[in-house]
């Protein structure tokens, strides 16, 4: 996302997306437009796709955050977030964007990560369909109290 005249319909999808996912923490819709601008401004830290068609609509969104793994011996792209608008679904929209990825490599990523809910089955039947894995860990968070 080089530009900003997408901003707004970005927000509206990234609310949508928290609305629907009951399983995400509390979260701060103000600081959204915060996001994109950090990651237009600096690219290295993270890449915000919109998936697009031929009239320019929108019809989803992925958040993609780079980090270094040792165990991998590479960086790892992980998909922060990803949603894709109710209308647009099953449509090869999301397997798109593993697509690409792979293709692209951004971040000369080695691999991919995401977090899903255990109650969203078909989130799991598309991850585990382009090669995704269940690992044995549990993700933990410590939020760290505001300076």
């Amino acid at each position: 996302m080089t530009d900003n005249r997408h901003d707004a319909t970005v927000m509206r999808m990234m609310n949508a997306l928290y609305a629907e996912d009951s399983a995400t923490a509390p979260h701060d819709s103000s600081k959204f437009a915060q996001t994109l601008l950090i990651l237009r401004s600096e690219p290295a830290r993270g890449r915000v796709i919109l998936f697009l068609d031929e009239r320019d609509s929108s019809h989803g969104y992925a958040i993609l955050i780079p980090f270094w793994s040792n165990e991998l011996g590479g960086a790892v792209a992980f998909v922060d977030e990803l949603y894709v608008i109710p209308d647009s679904r099953r449509l090869g929209i999301a397997r798109g964007l593993f697509e690409f990825v792979n293709r692209e490599r951004p971040f000369e990523a080695v691999a991919m990560s995401l977090e899903v809910s255990p109650k969203n089955q078909k989130a799991w039947n598309l991850y585990t369909s382009v090669g995704f894995e269940p690992r044995p860990f549990t993700t933990m968070l410590w939020r760290m109290p505001a300076r």
